[in-house]
């Protein structure tokens, strides 16, 4: 027999106020940098206040999402069992989510945990609201919320720290873990850096999605043999396998990378009718097994992607220098300036 709803007009109030508050404070967050910033030539933080703005407004996410789950005290996240999202719209739209529902004491559960990034962690369920809470609030029907538009804006604002300590509570799988430091220990001697590379976010990306600073791949080389002169490891992640080969030959004996699966042209390896034989399970354990290596360096270089972005959440004391300026200004201060900025100027693309 199902539980009847206990509804009590104040403290439903108070949630919904409560969440009001919660939102404002995130939009003023995200609005701040805008101000400070008037000609901001980075990543466009103005999607990220649309974002957020669609969560608070719009019918479809704010009534139908957070407005109509305080009885169940529980959000079950709806990835969606065919939509394929990408590693770090997922994980920058569920840290995002998580501190919304661990201020309103609200579990936050992932529904297909068996779906891309999520079958990789032990856990799938964030444990919030506290007992007396899910005693008064018994709802038998599970609320949904669709997470992609809180992705483009946890870019923004989520601290690498507070995503650090959800990821350490989903647990990331031993065997990756053990994958990761067996491969550091053989293969990486001495100080190192990292760079990383996606090229096809160069070429592919479109639209209002674009950043204002983008590097083509050689430029990229020619800015890192300047910068990266006295380096004598480098460890390099890329998705395509002409950067590796000709970071190899820019610095011969200096590099070294994992033998996986990359594209060999500008399409991602996941795109729908390019890669046929591709295997999105093994795709997403190399990926993570990168993030891994890459967590553990105490430099990355990036040319621009939310891959390298997601890395402070396995390790809040990374320092990244990424040239398409995202994170510019952000509290948790992984981000660095751009070293030889003048002749990156010259370099990238107008």
């Amino acid at each position: 027999m199902p539980h009847k709803v206990v509804k009590n007009p104040l403290q439903i109030f108070w949630c919904s106020l409560k969440l009001k508050a919660l939102i404002l404070y995130k939009l003023i967050g995200a609005i701040i940098p805008i101000l400070v910033f008037i000609y901001n030539p980075y990543c466009r933080r103005t999607i990220a206040i649309e974002n957020l703005l669609v969560i608070a407004f719009h019918p479809t996410y704010y009534f139908s999402g957070f407005k109509n789950c305080f009885h169940a005290r529980q959000i079950i996240v709806d990835y969606g069992s065919d939509n394929y999202e990408s590693i770090s719209n997922a994980l920058n739209s569920f840290v995002a989510l998580a501190w919304l529902c661990e201020k309103m004491k609200i579990d936050i559960k992932i529904k297909h945990p068996s779906n891309m990034v999520w079958r990789h962690f032990e856990n799938h369920t964030i444990t919030n609201a506290i007992e007396k809470q899910k005693k008064e609030f018994i709802e038998p029907k599970k609320h949904y919320f669709p997470a992609y538009p809180l992705a483009r804006y946890g870019l923004f604002s989520n601290s690498s720290e507070y995503g650090y300590k959800i990821l350490s509570k989903l647990s990331i799988k031993e065997d990756l873990k053990k994958s990761a430091n067996q491969w550091c220990e053989k293969y990486i001697k001495g100080s190192w850096v990292a760079v990383h590379y996606r090229g096809t976010d160069i070429a592919t990306v479109k639209g209002y999605l674009k950043t204002q600073y983008r590097v083509s791949l050689d430029s990229y080389i020619t800015y890192l043999k300047e910068v990266l002169n006295d380096q004598r490891n480098i460890f390099i992640c890329s998705d395509q396998a002409q950067f590796i080969d000709k970071m190899h030959e820019a610095f011969p004996g200096r590099i070294v990378t994992r033998n996986i699966q990359r594209s060999h042209d500008d399409t991602t390896l996941h795109a729908h009718g390019h890669y046929q034989n591709i295997d999105n399970f093994s795709q997403e354990k190399d990926a993570l097994i990168d993030i891994l290596i890459l967590a553990k360096a105490k430099l990355i270089y990036a040319s621009g992607s939310g891959f390298a972005d997601i890395v402070r959440y396995f390790n809040p004391k990374v320092k990244i220098v990424a040239l398409d300026g995202r994170g510019r200004g952000r509290a948790s201060g992984n981000v660095l300036p751009i070293p030889k900025k003048d002749l990156f100027n010259k370099l990238r693309i107008k």
